[in-house]
């Protein structure tokens, strides 16, 4: 069975919106318009990644869907190592660090953690 969990919108990633947006509307205020292109072009590739970035869980992968612009990670799940709960900016946002492979991490910002890590547990045990 496919599960899937959407991106938990964050403190900081409604910030980091709001000011590219703030910018982008200053920019275009102040005619400067190749500036302004830009900025909207880097506000819509944040609004973007955050509202539509998507982990599926499968019967053996772990796939990440960050938004329409970029391209997708596929995950094996028996190559996962560990999954650990961890948080930045001062506590304001949380993540988990996925370990897998030789080396490898991935960060995942679920909605809800504690589901998450409850459902790859126990795809990882069968």
């Amino acid at each position: 069975m496919t599960r899937v969990f959407h991106h938990q919108f964050t403190a900081p990633a409604l910030c980091g919106i709001v000011l590219a947006a703030a910018l982008t509307f200053y920019l275009f205020w102040q005619k400067m318009a190749i500036a302004g292109v830009l900025t909207a072009g880097l506000w819509v590739l944040m609004t973007e990644r955050v509202l539509h970035t998507t982990y599926t869980l499968t019967a053996d992968e772990l796939l990440i869907s960050r938004g329409r612009f970029s391209r997708g990670t596929a995950i094996r799940l028996e190559t996962i190592v560990g999954c650990t709960p961890l948080s930045h900016l001062f506590g304001l946002s949380h993540y988990l660090l996925i370990t897998y492979g030789a080396g490898h991490v991935a960060s995942v910002q679920p909605r809800n953690e504690r589901e998450f890590i409850a459902e790859l547990q126990k795809r990882l045990r069968q």
